[in-house]
């Protein structure tokens, strides 16, 4: 008789809790660089170590949903954002990379912005990097939905100063 008022207790509950709560849960990563807000089916992983270039933090978001990812590239640097994003573009020239958008800083930040797709268009990318004169931080949106993954970061919360840009 317990045994069954307790499970048609827990019962009622998570109906009612099922139609209290909101179509798609929430959730946040919180890493040792920044805080996001993730919603709908957005996921993340940390890279592994083995995976990862060696003292930078990686991090990779994506929602299948929507066919855009997002990675985070957070390391210690003294360059300066200019030359990080030109030597970034640099490389990716020499990969083949075609640029819908050259680098180009974001209004009233140290931070700057280029836009590139593969050679064959399949791969649409943005890659925005910030700095502070200690750490560096590149982020790059890949696919093709890219405003969904722009309204996951303007949910971000940098832990220190600079090393984001505004989004």
């Amino acid at each position: 008789m317990l045994r069954r008022k307790l499970i048609q207790a827990i019962g009622a509950a998570a109906v009612a809790a099922s139609l209290y709560m909101p179509a798609a849960f929430a959730a946040q990563l919180t890493t040792p660089s920044f805080t996001v807000e993730l919603s709908g089916d957005w996921a993340s992983q940390k890279l592994p170590a083995n995976m990862a270039q060696p003292g930078v933090e990686t991090y990779l978001l994506a929602s299948k949903k929507a066919g855009v990812g997002i990675l985070f590239n957070i390391m210690k640097s003294d360059m300066k954002p200019k030359e990080a994003i030109q030597v970034m573009a640099d490389n990716l020239k020499k990969q083949g990379m075609r640029f819908t958008m050259n680098p180009i800083q974001l209004p009233g930040q140290d931070a700057y912005q280029m836009a590139y797709t593969t050679r064959n268009a399949r791969m649409k990318s943005t890659a925005y990097v910030a700095g502070n004169g200690k750490r560096l931080s590149n982020i790059t949106i890949m696919g093709s939905k890219q405003s969904e993954a722009l309204e996951v970061l303007k949910t971000l919360t940098p832990k220190e100063q600079g090393v984001f840009p505004k989004f």
